[in-house]
């Protein structure tokens, strides 16, 4: 990649699992001004540990993922922003900092237009203290109507890519799956409280009312709205728990839910009001 002149900002996507930071990503990284990873690195994850450490854990992610699919671009950036962090004085002994983890980001992924630089993972939302006061980060935080989250982590784990998985188990009940989200969506709207550098969208307006969705991104991130390209997005899963989801399943995340549905502009189904 080409050095910038201006380093390009730190752009770090989370939110909850199954709730459209995927589809966020890739909206992102059709503009010619932000590049982040094809798929989720981490790296931001283990900052804070040794260099060796660090990339030992972003080696095994790789070839995790890669005997799931197998990414030729995604292995190759991955590659790359290795070799950027072993060019770092001392980074084998050394803790690793989100500095040095941003500085291999700029290396590996910008070129002479690159404005923003970044990753995403769900799990960054757990990361929000240490970057919603960095004024010069940006972050972007995903949330989704629990009930359609809730129904396709229940899929993924019990049918999908997911299921054996033992990471995944505590995911694979209603409760858990809701617990889950609750957690996520508690600390967004700790997030939205405390201010900061921070945007938050929720998937539904991202899919149902894209234009203006996309456009108060771009305001956010100081780009061109029309350098996105918006085709990938559709709503075919809007309201998708309803087919997928016995009511007495529905009733049970609205009872455990309901409260932080109402702080996120979320409404209980009629059928299943108590």
């Amino acid at each position: 990649m080409v050095t910038t002149k201006v380093k390009p900002r730190l752009l770090m996507l989370g939110g909850v699992m199954r709730g459209g930071t995927t589809l966020l990503s890739d909206l992102l990284n059709s503009h010619s001004k932000i590049a982040i990873f094809e798929r989720e690195l981490r790296a931001l994850m283990w900052s804070g540990l040794s260099g060796g450490l660090h990339t030992l854990l972003v080696l095994r992610h790789l070839y995790s993922s890669l005997a799931r699919v197998r990414d030729t671009r995604f292995r190759h950036q991955v590659h790359r922003y290795i070799r950027e962090m072993l060019r770092q004085e001392h980074i084998l002994s050394r803790a690793v900092g989100s500095e040095s983890i941003h500085r291999a980001f700029c290396a590996c992924l910008a070129n002479t237009s690159t404005r923003y630089v970044g990753d995403k993972y769900p799990n960054y939302i757990w990361n929000y203290p240490s970057f919603i006061r960095k004024p010069d980060d940006r972050t972007i935080f995903v949330i989704r109507d629990p009930r359609d989250a809730v129904s396709s982590i229940i899929h993924r784990t019990r049918s999908g890519d997911w299921a054996g998985k033992k990471w995944a188990s505590e995911y694979s009940s209603i409760e858990g799956a809701t617990a889950y989200w609750a957690d996520v969506a508690t600390a967004i709207a700790d997030v939205r409280t405390l201010g900061g550098n921070s945007l938050i969208i929720r998937y539904e307006d991202l899919v149902l009312e894209t234009n203006r969705t996309m456009q108060t991104i771009a305001n956010y991130l100081e780009v061109p709205v029309e350098g996105f390209d918006q085709s990938p997005v559709h709503a075919n899963s809007i309201g998708k728990h309803k087919r997928v989801l016995k009511t007495r399943e529905i009733r049970q995340i609205e009872q455990a839910a309901g409260a932080l549905m109402a702080v996120f502009g979320y409404e209980q189904d009629a059928l299943c009001t108590f």
